[in-house]
This record gives structure tokens, C-alpha cells and sequence, in this order.
């Protein structure tokens, strides 16, 4: 939280000072809020530097606060990793410019942070060609930075009020460390193993986002 916090003060740094050169008729700074965002725990805050009235840099800090750790299954599909067992913290930066009135596009930069710490889990790993069930504690920690094309429409309203949707899409690279405290089977028979048992990989996952914020210009 403490780094959100640091974040969130430097986007307030940058909007600080209205931007003067150039045609800022539109509007000069903003800051929002990703609505979308809030009912999954996340907190998203974007702050927009205009560097004339078609082109503005774009500034991101976020934090999402871990929900419930005791489901990892959807209907009855098992997730292998589900995204509400994670803190993560992501900070960006995005170039953005309005080739229409209202709709812009641009390259986005972002990283993000994320983990959970010693949470039971339900793994299924097959033996012999045998399904069998078995209850893992374990830690993951991902280091991920990524390259996006974000598109989006964005309107002012009574002239301080902004709407805005967008939506991305990025390849990523990711850093991913796990550990595995212990391992539970059957009538909770404890496996034996050295543990924790740590492994390492990297991967290109690639991401889709959306979101709908309101803000203010000043």
C-alpha cells in the first residue's frame, strides 16, 4: 500500500503544473478513475498530461487487494492460477493521440508486480496416467512488463467531467518464481519432499483489457 501510495503522489506531481504551449483548448490535465476496476478490488488511477490538443501523455498506478483464497474453480472448471489469489501492484506510461474528436489510440508501457504467500490451493496432477487430487501450499511471485495498443473514446462533459473507455491488447513478458511449502494427499497424507521446492520460468502471455473511467480536468 505504501507504494501506492508513492505512485499516486507522483501522478499528482505531474498534473500539478496546467500545460501552456500549444493548443489545450480541449482540456490540460486530468486524473480518473477506472470504474470498472473498483467491484474486483482494484484500484486503477490514471493521470493525463496534454502536450497539445490531439496528443497527451498518460501516467497509470494500481493496486489490486487479494480476495478470497479458499476457491480456485469457476462453475466446474479448476483455474491453475486464479488472478484474485494475487496483490499486484502495476505502474504505466501510454502516448495517446485523437485522430477523430473523441477517439484516440496509442502505445502503452506497462509493469506490474504481483504474489500470494503460502495459500492452499487445489492441484490436480496426473500419476501414471491417473487422476489424483492433492492440496499444495504455495507462494508465486511475477515480475511482468509489457507492450500494449490501447484504443479508446473519451468525451467531456459540463467541460471539467471526463468519460472514457478504452481497451488494449499486449504481449508480455513474465518472471514467475514459485514455491511449494507442502504437498497434501489423500486423508491428508503428507508427501514427502525437500521443501520448499522452488522453480522458475518465463513466459509471453498476452493480455486483453478494458475499462471505463470517470474523471476531472482542470
Amino acid at each position: 500500500m505504501k507504494n501506492l501510495l508513492i505512485l499516486l503522489f507522483l501522478l499528482l506531481a505531474v498534473t500539478a503544473k496546467p500545460q501552456t504551449a500549444g493548443d489545450t483548448s480541449a482540456y490540460t490535465n486530468s486524473i480518473r478513475l477506472n470504474i470498472l476496476g473498483l467491484p474486483l478490488k482494484t484500484i486503477t488511477v490514471f493521470a493525463d498530461h496534454y502536450i497539445n490538443k490531439r496528443n497527451y501523455l498518460e501516467f497509470t498506478a494500481g493496486y489490486h487487494f487479494q480476495g478470497h483464497t479458499d476457491n480456485s474453480k469457476i462453475l466446474f472448471i479448476h483455474i491453475q492460477d486464479p488472478f484474485w489469489f494475487y496483490n499486484k501492484i502495476k505502474a504505466g506510461i501510454g502516448y495517446n493521440h485523437f485522430y477523430k474528436k473523441h477517439v484516440y489510440m496509442g502505445p502503452y508501457l506497462q509493469y506490474q508486480y504481483k504474489y500470494f504467500d503460502k495459500i492452499r490451493i487445489h492441484a490436480y496432477v496426473d500419476h501414471t496416467g491417473e487422476a489424483a487430487d492433492e492440496d499444495w501450499t504455495l507462494s508465486r511471485y511475477k515480475n511482468e512488463i509489457g507492450t500494449y495498443l490501447k484504443f479508446g473514446y473519451s468525451s467531456l462533459v459540463r467541460k471539467k467531467m471526463i468519460l472514457d473507455f478504452y481497451f488494449d491488447l499486449g504481449l508480455n513478458l513474465m518472471f514467475t518464481r514459485e514455491k511449494v511449502w507442502s504437498r497434501v494427499g489423500y486423508y491428508d497424507y503428507q508427501i514427502p519432499g525437500d521443501y520448499p521446492i522452488s522453480s522458475d520460468k518465463v513466459t509471453f502471455p498476452l493480455a486483453i483489457n478494458i475499462g471505463f473511467t470517470f474523471g476531472f480536468r482542470n
